[in-house]
């Protein structure tokens, strides 16, 4: 509709604006309205490619390969330096999510994106059935694609959810290759090696700011993309796209206005920092819908907080990943009192919800933080942290000792001879904390858990001294992001593709409420494909 046209004087910008805000598109983060426009065209590029990826971890990795291999010339943006690329990918644990039956896998799916088990769902989330199918085929294509680039696959592993139906026929594998080195993620490493020896050009330090478009063509209510607008230096660069753009610039972990405004509850970070969602501002203001903002990975997992490894980690809140309870072990809330199963099924997220509980009459959330309790066994038999798929834990270079001396010297372990001690460090109510060690003791010696129905052989009562650390949920990474088809194209909010935009990996993941193990990993290696052979395969624009 032209201003002419429009007899009530409202112009097409106006009503699109207004019709985007009826159809539940939500503000951009922290920006105005002037910001909030993708860019013109410029009169002149500083570089051009066919196909132009932000984002290099395993899913712009592989978007890269399959393009240039369709014949396209490609180019990366990356916006962390040289060393520390990767995003996610690069703490990633090295393991894949591999169905083995289709249908079984699409009910699989199916009933991780609903509400409850028993029954009809509560909610379904709105994914086509052609969506799902094309996603569960991309699962089961991995494995034949890595075994030919001879990655090897482990003993299988049961799924993550086994009461959901399908889930017998999928596995969860650990992968390997020879040449890896140690602590490395497989899947990026392989990935990665291919782009070098295509001798694709990537652009370390370069962070995408704005999408190119052509200005709105008169009858249509979308905008094409035609490049993008990236920082190196403090310098603006403009790059032509001939052909199409690809986001696969992850989530929105480390964007603390997005995580106020989608996140659950509170939670510490654990991927990369290059995760500010980038790719979700970028898509919205050329017109893009978003979906599964809601999600996370949060898995049972938690963080011992810390910001003294430099400054560089002083920047935003960090985490050591803590390793798996032991018998020796049981979680406490801010008030000294026990609260679940600390030995529960350490699945993706069942952790975070036991953590999230709400307290509605001390408007607080009582477990965030809690703390971790351990005696003088487990502080001797283990390092309290070791994982290396946190960033802190991967890029930091610190070690954890091995029986957590040196961070008992460091304070980031509080220790307690007795138990009023401990409750005097950790500032709780010393009879609380006593008549919380002294029942959890004497449930270890009868063998039984009537409060959370621990298992017997998991319990061993707590012996003096006794230590403590503060602990948090922690975000891996987040799922939501622009809404894309089963082509993996950017879909506005009237769900037409926006011209010659595709995403790829965590940004806009499938995984819209419960998350299988490996998912993301398989995920980025699927939809990376899929975004780069439809990406090369668009006609060039010149």
């Amino acid at each position: 509709m032209s201003k002419k046209e429009n007899k009530k004087g409202v112009s097409r910008r106006e009503f699109l604006k207004g019709a985007a805000v009826g159809a539940g598109v939500v503000g951009l983060a922290g920006l105005g309205a002037k910001e909030a426009k993708a860019a013109p065209l410029p009169q002149n590029w500083d570089k051009e490619a066919d196909v132009v990826v932000v984002g290099y971890g395993l899913a712009g990795a592989a978007a890269a390969m399959i393009a240039h291999d369709a014949g396209a010339k490609v180019l990366i943006l990356e916006k962390m330096p040289k060393g520390k690329e990767g995003g996610n990918s690069l703490v990633a644990g090295s393991g894949m999510w591999v169905p083995s039956n289709k249908q079984d896998a699409v009910a699989y799916y199916k009933g991780m994106c609903a509400a409850q088990l028993d029954g009809p769902p509560l909610h379904m989330y709105d994914i086509s059935e052609e969506m799902v199918e094309t996603f569960v085929d991309e699962m089961m294509e991995n494995r034949h694609i890595l075994e030919a680039m001879g990655v090897k696959y482990g003993t299988p592993r049961p799924a993550e959810h086994p009461l959901l139906p399908g889930a017998g026929t999928s596995s969860i594998m650990a992968v390997r290759r020879a040449d890896v080195p140690a602590g490395a993620n497989v899947q990026y490493y392989v990935f990665s090696k291919e782009v070098e020896s295509r001798k694709i050009e990537v652009l370390f330090g370069t962070p995408a700011k704005k999408l190119v478009t052509i200005p709105e063509i008169p009858g249509q209510q979308r905008r094409e993309v035609r490049g993008v607008l990236a920082g190196v230096g403090g310098q603006e660069i403009a790059i032509k796209a001939k052909r199409a753009v690809i986001l696969s610039c992850g989530g929105f972990e480390f964007n603390e206005t997005m995580l106020a405004n989608y996140g659950r509850a509170p939670m510490v970070h654990s991927g990369s920092p290059a995760n500010t969602g980038d790719g979700i501002i970028m898509a919205m203001e050329v017109g893009a819908d978003l979906w599964h903002m809601n999600n996370d990975m949060a898995p049972f997992h938690f963080g011992f907080l810390t910001n003294d490894l430099g400054p560089e980690f002083a920047k935003t809140p960090w985490t050591f990943n803590i390793n798996l309870p032991g018998n020796g072990v049981i979680f406490v809330d801010k008030y000294g009192k026990r609260f679940m199963n600390e030995n529960r099924p350490h699945l993706h997220g069942y952790g975070r919800d036991a953590v999230f509980y709400y307290d509605g009459v001390k408007v607080q959330y009582p477990r965030i933080p809690f703390w971790y309790i351990f005696d003088e066994g487990i502080r001797k038999a283990r390092p309290l942290s070791g994982r290396a798929w946190s960033w802190v834990g991967k890029m930091s270079g610190y070690t954890w000792s091995s029986n957590n001396s040196a961070e008992i010297a460091k304070g980031w372990i509080l220790k307690g001879d007795t138990i009023e001690a401990l409750a005097a460090a950790l500032k709780v109510d010393p009879a609380v904390l006593a008549t919380t060690v002294n029942k959890y003791n004497s449930y270890a010696a009868a063998g039984a858990d009537p409060d959370f129905e621990r298992e017997p052989a998991s319990m061993t009562p707590l012996t003096k001294p006794l230590y403590a650390i503060k602990t948090w949920p922690c975000s891996v990474n987040t799922q939501g992001g622009p809404l894309h088809n089963q082509k993996c194209q950017v879909l506005d909010v009237w769900r037409n593709p926006i011209p010659r935009l595709y995403s790829a990996g965590e940004l806009g993941s499938m995984f819209a409420w419960l998350y299988q193990g490996y998912g993301s990993m398989a995920e980025c290696l699927g939809s990376g494909r899929t975004a780069g052979k439809n990406a090369a395969a668009e006609a060039p624009w010149v």
